[in-house]
């Protein structure tokens, strides 16, 4: 296998877990500046958030299943296309039920990273140690970042900037990710590329 696979599943991969864990903890921060639109509490806006985060969870079964039993590589363009979009529809969201829809879809599209995304970088890795390091420091750099770049957008533009920039960002790495693997540079590993016994 061309050693590029293992270097652009393993960029794509990183990015991923980056937008996966950024995506679902912008709303927290953005619920500072919502608190007290549409009549609502603190309270209550935060549990608009509980359908993503059920669904972050239980959307791993079915993503991981059709990831092994159709394609890694589409299920990773859907995660990072329908995470962007799903993201940027909650920037644009005029009730309270059109965001609690956004931020479940957001949820259910980023269920796909962890068992995809993750099985999709071990197969391609020679040094699987070393790639799921790097992997987990991008997740955690997203973890991190989600605050700050949503309170930065929120004070700077407005809060629905902050659904809506990260997630155009999220849904053109889905594009790019796309015409890779249409033109050739990111295939499907049929094997690991390093099995073990």
């Amino acid at each position: 296998m061309d050693p590029r696979f293992a270097t652009l599943a393993l960029t794509f991969s990183s990015i991923g877990h980056f937008f996966a864990h950024l995506l679902m903890l912008l709303y927290p921060t953005v619920l500072l500046v919502l608190e007290g639109r549409w009549g609502m509490s603190y309270g209550d806006l935060l549990s608009l958030s509980l359908g993503g985060f059920v669904l972050f969870g239980l959307g791993a079964l079915p993503a991981g299943w059709l990831g092994d039993r159709w394609s890694a590589e589409g299920m990773m363009v859907i995660f990072f296309i329908g995470t962007g979009a799903a993201t940027i529809v909650t920037g644009l969201a005029d009730t309270p039920v059109v965001l609690a829809l956004g931020l479940a879809a957001i949820g259910l599209f980023g269920s796909i990273y962890h068992p995809v995304g993750t099985a999709w970088l071990v197969r391609n890795a020679a040094n699987r140690g070393r790639a799921l390091g790097v992997n987990g420091i991008a997740g955690s750099v997203g973890l991190g970042a989600a605050a700050l770049i949503a309170g930065a957008l929120a004070q700077i533009i407005g809060w629905r900037a902050a659904f809506i920039v990260p997630g155009a960002l999220c849904a053109i790495t889905g594009m790019v990710l796309l015409c890779s693997v249409r033109g050739g540079s990111v295939a499907a590993a049929r094997a690991d590329r390093r099995p073990e016994p």
